[in-house]
């Protein structure tokens, strides 16, 4: 399961509202979803601070199986904005549509497996201070079995058009280990220029797990928090979700 470049990355480093689906770390795995199989998610992320940009998201994704090595995914997240004087307010106003496709897979192959995974934001919101561009996130993910860890990392090119916005470039590695039959930790590091004019470059880290609660049925979890100070990314990031596989 994996939540969106473009939504993890952009929340974790102060840039945005939400993140959605590379569970449950910013750098994707590989994993394809077989042809005709369904797998659902429902997740929970946001950031802790004292200031504007402190919230949390609900979401829910849908990634299906197409053929093999090529899955469709859409995302559809509900952001809940600091309260302000008592009041929530509540957020309905992005959907990101994705695929994923299988370049090259480790176990046939001395190369590392990787995927194309590129995934398009789209806005619907009405208020006069929503992002009402287009997002378009380009990356490629990485993901070699070393022993008994994995190793992952990648890249992409993130177009962001808007007066007051530039394209960004992303990056990070990262590692996970299986630690029993069901139980899996790992960590990441990776950092991103800046998609806002006028603004420095950041970086983050991130911890996490998953944990297989049955063959279909698995629980991630991650937190994290930036390792350079740019106005709003201060705080704890987590993510809680549980997908289901059909």
């Amino acid at each position: 399961m994996r939540r969106s470049l473009f939504a993890t990355v952009i929340l974790l480093l102060g840039c945005s509202d939400w993140r959605a689906d590379a569970a449950p770390y910013a750098i994707d795995d590989t994993d394809v979803v077989a042809p005709h199989s369904l797998a659902l998610a429902v997740f929970s992320e946001g950031r802790t601070n004292a200031g504007p940009e402190s919230g949390s998201t609900f979401g829910l994704e849908l990634e299906y199986g197409v053929a093999p090595r090529l899955e469709v995914s859409a995302a559809l997240p509900v952001g809940s904005s600091a309260a302000v004087r008592g009041r929530t307010r509540l957020d309905v106003s992005h959907i990101e549509f994705g695929f994923k496709y299988g370049i090259v897979d480790s176990a046939r192959s001395l190369l590392p497996t990787i995927v194309f995974a590129p995934s398009t934001d789209l806005s619907f919101g009405s208020g006069r201070n929503e992002d009402h561009a287009t997002h378009v996130f380009l990356p490629l993910w990485l993901e070699k079995p070393w022993g008994g860890w994995t190793l992952r990392g990648g890249a992409g090119y993130r177009i962001n058009p808007g007066r007051d916005e530039c394209n960004a470039v992303f990056y990070g590695v990262g590692f996970s280990k299986g630690l029993g039959d069901r139980l899996s930790v790992g960590g990441e590091i990776y950092r991103e220029t800046s998609p806002v004019r006028n603004e420095p470059a950041a970086a983050a880290f991130n911890v996490g797990g998953t944990y297989d609660v049955s063959d279909n049925v698995q629980i991630e979890v991650s937190a994290g928090s930036a390792l350079t100070t740019r106005s709003g990314n201060s705080g704890l990031n987590y993510y809680f979700g549980v997908q289901w596989e059909v």
